[in-house]
């Protein structure tokens, strides 16, 4: 049975990217969030509306391409999540191409990247605020462009996979730390071997510097909503773009990587449905004995990548190595194709489970998928907060609140008395201005403003008054003397 490898409308590879790219953006759209999301979701959405700075190292190029699409469709919420689809499904379409390029099999080609658009991680990035999506569509079209020109040098060629790969540092910074794969790509290739190199450091550094520029520019308009360190100063722009107060660069004991590499592990398994990692691997291996010098490329970037967010302390760092997963299901399309090929007699029962396997993937989530959409519960509890409070307040609260209140109050301009702060005891800027320790805030406000907490710490029982407001916030007031 060869579902897609007889027809002559399969035979394209322009077909080839076309189909698991509308299939995998349909099923996006459907399953689409309407709302945005808290936390760093809603910092980009808001951002975007704004053309501002975010949280560090600062990703421009995914505000300007989330401005762009605001343009277009109004709403800024729901137009950064269809960009979030948007680039998810192109990315979906590069990874089709990549696998063909290897294994020439077209159905493989088509099944297993839709594997990869419906696995746990992957969907519910796709129909988000987020940039882990665009920055796998640069890197994805980066990495394919490279090849094309190791495959067929031409300077053409090696100046727009420059550009895709200096623009990638727009959508995430540390990017750059994977210079070292494609440069080796280039070293490689001895003909004008100094030549390229020359080329493709000179348009990454460009395009990099253009990037921290347009980052320190811009923060002194729209500056990031809550950063203990702005780029507008040497030092600052070092601990900004080196993201030093979220702790990029510390090093960990033996057993925070022991746990991290079993996360990974465990996260690789949930993704691959299990049988997944054993292809990958068998991928990898045939890789490189068929094309040592890709498969070194490709290791390196899944090294570098993996290396680098396994010693990131953001609670979400599993969600920063998309490019590995985006890699290690090539190997595993890799190494399912030869599985395939040389079962002859199985190929429409191997199909047969993998279409059923994909489907059943699909159904699985969509339900879930299906609620959530429909739901505005983000939406509907910012409002209804905003609503509520008394005018003139000063709300604390965590990140995730803290970003939702101010996307609503900026983009809806929906009460704007409300003062939203961090409940921090660090200096840090907000909108360019500096603020110190919250209860020094409390403090100076108590008698004249209401403020209302979502957390009590101790030493707000002990310093002040608190009542309840409402099942999610407390009341501070001047604690009364005995």
């Amino acid at each position: 049975m060869k579902i897609f490898s007889n027809h002559p409308f399969f035979k394209s590879k322009g077909i080839l990217f076309l189909i698991p790219v509308v299939l995998a953006f349909s099923i996006y759209y459907i399953t689409l969030l309407h709302e945005i999301l808290s936390g760093d979701s809603a910092e980009f959405a808001l951002q975007a509306y704004n053309v501002g700075v975010t949280h560090s190292p600062g990703y421009p190029v995914y505000i300007l391409l989330g401005k762009l699409f605001i343009l277009l469709f109004s709403d800024p919420g729901f137009s950064t999540n269809l960009l979030s689809a948007v680039c998810t499904s192109l990315s979906i379409g590069i990874m089709s191409l990549l696998i063909f390029d290897f294994t020439k099999n077209r159905t493989v080609s088509i099944i297993i990247p839709l594997f990869f658009a419906f696995s746990p991680i992957i969907w519910p990035l796709a129909i988000s605020t987020e940039v882990y999506n665009v920055n796998m569509l640069f890197l994805s079209l980066s990495i394919y462009v490279q090849l094309l020109w190791y495959r067929k040098p031409s300077n053409l060629m090696l100046l727009i996979a420059a550009f895709l790969f200096g623009m990638s540092l727009g959508t995430y910074l540390a990017n750059l730390l994977l210079l070292p794969a494609f440069l080796f790509i280039i070293f490689i290739r001895k003909e004008n071997r100094k030549q390229n190199i020359a080329i493709f450091i000179s348009v990454t550094i460009i395009l990099g510097i253009l990037i921290l520029a347009f980052s320190i520019l811009r923060s002194n308009v729209a500056p990031p909503l809550a950063k203990l360190n702005l780029p507008n100063t040497v030092i600052g722009s070092i601990k900004y773009f080196t993201g030093y107060e979220d702790g990029t660069i510390r090093i960990h004991s033996v057993k925070f990587y022991l746990l991290r590499i079993l996360e990974h592990l465990e996260i690789f398994i949930n993704n691959f449905n299990g049988i997944g990692v054993l292809f990958g691997l068998i991928g990898v291996y045939k890789q490189f004995r068929i094309n040592r010098n890709i498969a070194i490329f490709f290791i390196l970037i899944v090294i570098i990548d993996l290396g680098y967010f396994t010693s990131y302390e953001a609670s979400g760092y599993y969600l920063m190595v998309t490019p590995s997963y985006f890699i290690f299901y090539i190997w595993t399309a890799y190494g399912f194709s030869l599985f395939y090929n040389n079962s002859s007699k199985l190929k429409p029962a191997l199909i047969t489970v993998l279409i059923l396997i994909s489907v059943i993937q699909v159904l699985d989530q969509m339900p879930e998928k299906l609620a959530r959409a429909k739901s505005h519960y983000v939406t509907n509890f910012a409002i209804e907060t905003l609503k509520k409070m008394p005018s003139n307040a000063i709300i604390f609260c965590g990140w995730g609140k803290y970003t939702t209140f101010l996307y609503f109050q900026r983009t809806q301009n929906l009460r704007r008395d409300i003062t939203v702060m961090l409940p921090v005891t660090q200096n840090y800027y907000r909108d360019g201005k500096k603020f110190g320790n919250y209860f020094t805030i409390i403090n100076a406000n108590i008698n004249t403003r209401p403020i209302f907490v979502d957390v009590i710490e101790p030493k707000l029982w002990q310093q002040y008054e608190i009542s309840v407001f409402d099942s999610n916030w407390y009341k501070i007031k001047v604690k009364k003397s005995n």
